[in-house]
């Protein structure tokens, strides 16, 4: 093998070990934002209203998130990551032994 193909190949590794870590390092830009817009859909909808929060949700991630984003995470993944946010959202409201739960209002006061 000689010296320019070994630096092509070199090279080619180089630029894929980079955008595995960009790609990586937006999932979790992504999870982040999940997060923080299931809060806000929670402070805006209350209980009972998961559909809509859902959507609210959905909608505003395909809004905030760049368009290579979108083209590399699927829909399922993010809904996937959406549905582990609630769940996060539900258990951080616990609060005690005694199984009882606060709003995320009563939360985020104390």
């Amino acid at each position: 093998m000689d010296k320019l193909t070994l630096n092509i190949i070199v090279s080619i590794i180089f630029i894929c070990a980079l955008g595995l870590l960009w790609y990586l390092g937006k999932k979790r830009m992504v999870k982040n934002i999940i997060l923080g817009l299931v809060i806000q859909a929670e402070l805006n909808w209350g209980s009972g209203a998961g559909k809509l929060k859902f959507i609210e949700v959905m909608s505003t991630i395909y809004e905030k998130l760049p368009l290579i984003v979108q083209l590399f995470i699927p829909q399922s993944k993010i809904i996937e990551w959406i549905e582990a946010a609630v769940e996060y959202v539900k258990t951080e409201l616990v609060q005690g032994n005694d199984g009882t739960t606060v709003t995320i209002e009563q939360k985020l006061n104390t």
